[in-house]
């Protein structure tokens, strides 16, 4: 499969990934782990591989959530509850990356520009 074929299949996951992660999670968090890699470091990769690469490179911070989707996917844990905060953390910090790696490739200055919001924090109840 050509590169950009390959690219476009994986971040039209990406946009499903994240604008259901409250709802589905793992798969979610895994999805986005797995398009962010590829987008850093051109890997072709499982969702588990991912999580397992994310557990070491993503942000201290955003690790335990990693580690927690990783553990349902992988069955090690039935109960993980995540905070909503977190994932929409998670989805926010993703995102901006994968959309600051998007503005260098098309040269779209828009898209470069900081984001205006606050970024959400992380550590509120677990209720999801």
């Amino acid at each position: 499969m050509p590169r950009a074929d390959y690219l476009a299949a994986i971040l039209d996951d990406y946009v499903s990934a994240r604008d259901n992660i409250l709802r589905d999670p793992v798969y979610g968090v895994l999805t986005l782990c797995r398009v962010y890699r590829s987008l850093l470091d051109g890997a072709i990769c499982s969702k588990e591989e991912a999580g397992v690469w994310a557990t070491h490179h993503l942000p201290a911070i955003l690790q335990p959530v990693a580690e927690g989707a990783l553990g349902l996917y992988r069955g090690a844990q039935t109960d993980a509850p995540f905070a909503p905060t977190d994932l929409t953390a998670f989805a926010y910090y993703v995102n901006e990356h994968i959309g600051a790696w998007s503005a260098r490739r098309t040269g779209d200055s828009d898209a470069m520009e900081e984001h205006d919001g606050e970024a959400p924090r992380l550590g509120a109840d677990r209720t999801v």
